[in-house]
């Protein structure tokens, strides 16, 4: 989950004109090559990255996350997921100099605060016959395919099904932590499988950026270079 409530690409074909600029020695240049309509999907492609880079940074603790594409819940039932903070939920001022700032805070209050965060966890349910988009309704499969178009809580909210609290001194060593991941396509029951364009191409550049970890990991342990806890 991440806190945004969509992606800032929409599609598999946003994802990869966004690549194929920044994947570029030249952006300038990779940027002009591309055809008239990418040139549009790049532009809306950044609009939504920095939209997204422009949020308050705040603590973990008290920050909101969206699962931003959809999963299905059932066998008729797609949804989407948030986890909100609950009000009671403490934090200290971010060092703003400090690059860690956000791991150190939320590292300080897992080990020395008596009360745990906690996160209420609901399902936003797929509602074509009410959601609305630029004032009108749109097929399921609209708000199934385009991930950087949010579904709208007033017309479909989100229903509060459990509570998450985190765990006192529950830190996992950043070695452990790299050897980590979750990749919901491919460990996934039938009933909960992730859907929409955006999260087909999620089981690749999950499997990429693991072995990319990994490879780090391997490296460091080659040359006995420490990571700090």
């Amino acid at each position: 989950m991440q806190s945004a409530p969509t992606l800032p690409f929409n599609d598999v074909r946003a994802l990869i004109v966004y690549a194929k600029v920044f994947g570029s020695p030249n952006q300038t240049v990779a940027l002009g090559s591309l055809p008239f309509d990418d040139q549009l999907i790049f532009a809306r492609t950044m609009a939504g990255v920095t939209q997204h880079s422009r949020q308050p940074v705040r603590p973990y603790q008290e920050l909101r996350y969206w699962s931003a594409a959809p999963f299905r819940h059932g066998s008729q039932d797609i949804v989407k997921y948030s986890a909100w903070p609950a009000a009671p939920n403490k934090a200290r001022p971010l060092a703003r100099r400090n690059s860690d700032a956000l791991s150190d805070e939320l590292i300080r209050h897992l080990n020395e605060d008596a009360t745990m965060s906690c996160f209420d966890f609901g399902l936003q349910f797929l509602d074509a016959d009410h959601l609305t988009y630029q004032g009108k309704r749109r097929d399921a499969g609209f708000w199934i395919e385009n991930a950087a178009i949010e579904w709208p809580e007033a017309q479909a909210p989100f229903h509060k099904v459990a509570r998450l609290t985190l765990l006192a001194r529950s830190q996992v060593c950043p070695k452990a932590c790299d050897a980590l991941y979750i990749d919901v396509s491919r460990n996934t029951a039938a009933d909960s499988a992730p859907v929409g364009d955006a999260n087909r191409a999620r089981s690749r550049a999950v499997t990429a950026t693991r072995n990319a970890r990994l490879g780090t990991l391997l490296q460091d342990e080659a040359t006995g270079k420490t990571r700090k806890t």
